[in-house]
């Protein structure tokens, strides 16, 4: 397991209960590989595309052994709104850390340039024009905050990708590509080992 899962694993998270659980008890054991898509702002249009994104794949993402988390940093309340807009399905779970410390440890960018620079104020409206909008809250997070995805694998870091600008996302086809990658080379470990044995 690598040093960043642990590191992630140890926080404390709010769930859509408002209740504190860490996020090693939602990322399952070591070996299970864990999708974790961060998002900026709960009314961001950017936030709402990936989380869609993400959730139309989650049968996909279970069918190959993986976890899949969505962690905020807006309030529980907004969270739950959130949760309710973009329909997350059982096999998604939805956490957030008002603490921004999940963020930071996973590297991802905060800065006000990255929210507001052209090319970001030109995603968003091309977002909201395909209905990703929702009414602004005081609690919905940190605006300078952008988002990313962590991949983990059985023993590594197998993907990864951090938002410079508003709209900068990740694609779930990449993500799940590597899932693939990784339980191809497990399968390929595994048909060795037979060979070895059998040869025994």
């Amino acid at each position: 397991m690598t040093k960043l899962r642990d590191a992630l694993a140890a926080l404390p998270v709010i769930d859509v209960r408002e209740e504190t659980v860490l996020l090693g008890e939602l990322l399952g054991p070591p070996v299970t590989p864990a999708v974790l898509v961060f998002v900026r702002h709960f009314a961001c249009p950017s936030c709402s595309s990936t989380a869609h994104a993400f959730v139309a794949r989650a049968p996909e993402i279970a069918a190959l052994g993986a976890r899949l988390l969505v962690i905020g940093n807006g309030s529980a309340a907004a969270l739950a709104g959130f949760v309710e807009r973009v329909g997350f399905p059982p096999t998604c779970v939805a956490v957030t850390d008002p603490s921004l410390r999940a963020h930071e440890l996973a590297g991802m960018v905060r800065s006000r340039w990255a929210t507001f620079q052209p090319r970001a104020v030109l995603r968003s409206i091309g977002l909201y024009s395909r209905g990703h909008y929702a009414k602004r809250g005081a609690d919905d997070g940190d605006l300078d905050q952008q988002g990313g995805v962590l991949l983990f694998g059985a023993e590594t870091l197998l993907f990864e990708h951090r938002n410079h600008f508003v709209g900068d996302d990740a694609d779930p086809s990449d993500v799940i590509a590597a899932l693939l990658r990784e339980r191809a080379a497990r399968a390929e470990v595994a048909g060795r080992h037979a060979v070895n044995r059998h040869a025994l």
